[in-house]
């Protein structure tokens, strides 16, 4: 027990040791492909890397501008999915005799190809060349996805308990053909709070108007409002708010070679200055919350 507790401050004090009220959170952006993992695929790890959420980590990094820290993993969300349900499964990608396993919960997000364990690749590309195993999927659960999760409920709970308002970012980037068929083909960063059930939409107004006043195009709850991570810690009532933002990556990146492009530092300068506003926004409600006491 005391060695949990003390894992637990530990984590808490790598996370908030400046006693600030923004966590980041990048669960897209890993790049690391395990070997078990690859001997499932015949597709090149290029081909599978259209999936990341690439340089997203580097891009929202504040650690050393804002002293903000973020939570992010090395596993690529083509192996497991963070943001989504534990139980998100698209059970046509089991064994026969796995299909019936009884805590499947498919969403949207399986039945289009891309829950907990995605069926492709972004370009369509199908991943494996056989069924998986339950066993499998549970492995890669037990390793990955409830070790982040561990680190995200420890570190949301403390926020909840330690500050009236505090805000968890949730940092993804998006294809800039994700865009192609609307409205609105030159956004550039998309916010979702579920529509105001993540988040204050006060809260998520004020950072939208902040990241315009920066020159970004953004719109609130249009085409993404938020997925597992916004929706499962979000908790305005507890003055925990999470907000999802989505960045084209066609602002920052060369989406066919996999590189920054030379926009990439003035991009980064400018959502720091952004969030930089709506961290100062979250002290001075805490503030005249205290002031009121």
């Amino acid at each position: 027990m005391n060695k949990i507790i003390k894992s637990e401050e530990e984590l808490i004090n790598n996370y908030f040791s400046s006693n600030l009220p923004i966590l980041l959170s990048s669960p897209h952006s890993g790049k690391i492909y395990p070997d078990e993992f690859l001997k499932l695929t015949d597709l090149k790890v290029n081909a599978l890397r259209v999936n990341e959420d690439m340089f997203v980590d580097e891009l929202f990094n504040c650690s050393r501008d804002l002293n903000l820290e973020m939570l992010k993993t090395e596993t690529p969300r083509i192996v497991i999915d963070l943001n989504r349900s534990r139980y998100d499964i698209d059970k046509s990608m089991l064994e026969e005799n796995d299909q019936e396993y009884t805590e499947l919960n498919s969403s949207k997000y399986s039945k289009s190809g891309f829950g907990l364990i995605s069926k492709m690749t972004s370009n369509g590309e199908y991943i494996y060349s056989k069924p998986l195993k339950i066993s499998e999927i549970n492995e890669r659960v037990n390793k990955y996805y409830t070790t982040w999760h561990n680190k995200l409920d420890c570190l949301t709970n403390y926020m909840k308990n330690s500050f009236t308002n505090s805000v968890l970012l949730d940092c993804h980037s998006m294809p800039s053909s994700t865009l192609t068929n609307s409205f609105h083909q030159d956004l550039d960063i998309i916010l979702g709070d579920n529509f105001g059930k993540s988040s204050d939409q006060e809260i998520t107004n004020f950072f939208a108007k902040k990241l315009e006043e920066q020159g970004f195009k953004v719109k609130v709850n249009y085409i993404f409002s938020g997925g597992y991570i916004t929706c499962k810690y979000g908790d305005p009532n507890s003055g925990l708010n999470a907000i999802q933002i989505e960045v084209n990556k066609a602002i920052y990146m060369d989406e066919k070679k996999f590189i920054m492009n030379e926009n990439f530092m003035y991009i980064k300068t400018k959502l720091v200055s952004a969030i930089n506003e709506l961290l100062h926004l979250i002290q001075n409600n805490n503030n005249l919350s205290k002031a009121a006491e």
